[in-house]
């Protein structure tokens, strides 16, 4: 039988080719990376709302960024990593908390013009019978 897996094509999509938990040939320059991601994903949850929406949330992610960057500068890269990796998911929570908080007032105004349009249309809909009564009448 042939050997044909010179041939074979694997396939990678770009999201495996880098795994964020894929290690580096730096320590410190992944723990870097993953503090970096977790400001960038707090940031992006206090813009979407989090602060408002969601304040449990930042709150824990803020304190656990701020505790994996003194573990950083502490030489402690691991758990750095491990603490800014909870302090990104955090924030992750509070954006979509947030963006959920948003999407239900959107519908909750959504819902209470419906009701406003019903309640005209009703009016509408009671002046036209009682007009419409009037002339019979005459």
């Amino acid at each position: 039988m042939k050997d044909d897996s010179k041939s074979l094509f694997v396939w990678q999509s770009p999201a495996s080719m880098r795994r964020r938990d894929a290690p580096t040939a730096d320590p410190g320059q992944a723990c870097e990376q993953q503090l970096a991601r977790a400001k960038a994903s707090l940031e992006a949850a206090c813009r979407a709302g989090g602060v408002e929406f969601a304040p449990l949330e930042v709150n824990h992610a803020e304190m656990k960024l701020a505790g994996a960057r003194r573990l950083a500068t502490m030489g402690e890269l691991a758990r750095a990593r491990r603490l800014a990796d909870e302090a990104e998911v955090d924030a992750q929570v509070a954006r979509s908390k947030a963006a959920a908080e948003r999407s239900r007032r959107a519908v909750a105004e959504a819902e209470a013009g419906l009701d406003a349009m019903a309640e005209e249309l009703h009016r509408i809909e009671l002046g036209m019978d009682r007009r419409a009564a009037r002339t019979t009448l005459r």
